[in-house]
């Protein structure tokens, strides 16, 4: 894609990445993996800037303009942060090759976890999405990876904030790679969403419900349980 990044393959600002043919993607992959460079989003964020300041030139003389500049400048930071992320930060993330998604997961998820399983890959990404097949559970298989979202209908264990559940207005989301290791696969799991928000008992919910998905991930994929609870909860 110029600059030395190929599609999905991609250096992304020092980051190596798989080879990917630039054919299997879709043009909106294309457009948000254009922006994989520290000088395109340089140059990206000072077009914008350079659109609001004229703007502001042309349309100064004119009272009744004077809220386009704004608007234009309002509305194109959303957009070049949407761009810049390669989606992973709307409510349901772009689908993207699996190695650019991991790369922004971090971002988006305040735990990761990883484990071994004894299974082959194959069987223990088969596992997860059997795993999740419950009423009150969403799952979407994203290139290698797999979107979990969790409904407030989902019933897998007692939790202390279940009371909260009628006041949800957003699905705790979670997301797993699953990679081959010796003996096995090796298993990685990012949970507690960043962009969650709302009542204390909502969020505390949400961690609850992560918890226990993973929990039952590790169980699914034949890992040995969790001897003390994860680090990175939410603040």
């Amino acid at each position: 894609m110029g600059d030395g990044t190929e599609a999905g393959g991609s250096k992304a600002d020092g980051q190596q990445g798989p080879a990917r043919d630039r054919k299997t993607l879709t043009k909106r992959q294309q457009a948000l993996l254009y922006f994989n460079t520290t000088r395109r989003k340089f140059w990206a964020g000072a077009a914008l800037v350079a659109v609001w300041f004229l703007l502001m030139v042309l349309l100064d003389d004119r009272p009744y303009l004077e809220l386009i500049p704004n608007f234009v400048l309002y509305a194109g930071i959303p957009i070049l942060w949407v761009l810049f992320t390669h989606g992973a930060g709307l409510i349901k993330p772009v689908p993207m090759p699996a190695d650019i998604m991991r790369q922004d997961a971090p971002g988006r998820f305040s735990n990761q976890e990883e484990w071994e399983s004894p299974l082959p890959p194959e069987e223990a990404f088969a596992a997860l999405q059997e795993l999740f097949t419950q009423t009150g559970v969403r799952t979407e298989v994203m290139d290698a990876s797999l979107w979990v979202e969790l409904g407030k209908e989902w019933q897998a264990a007692e939790w202390w904030h279940r009371d909260a559940a009628p006041h949800m207005k957003r699905r705790p989301s979670l997301l797993f790679f699953v990679q081959a290791a010796d003996g096995g696969s090796r298993v990685t799991a990012f949970s507690v969403d960043r962009a969650l928000g709302g009542l204390y008992d909502v969020v505390k919910l949400s961690d609850e419900m992560s918890a226990t998905a993973v929990g039952l991930a590790r169980k699914a994929t034949g890992a040995p349980p969790q001897a003390k609870p994860p680090k990175g909860r939410r603040k």
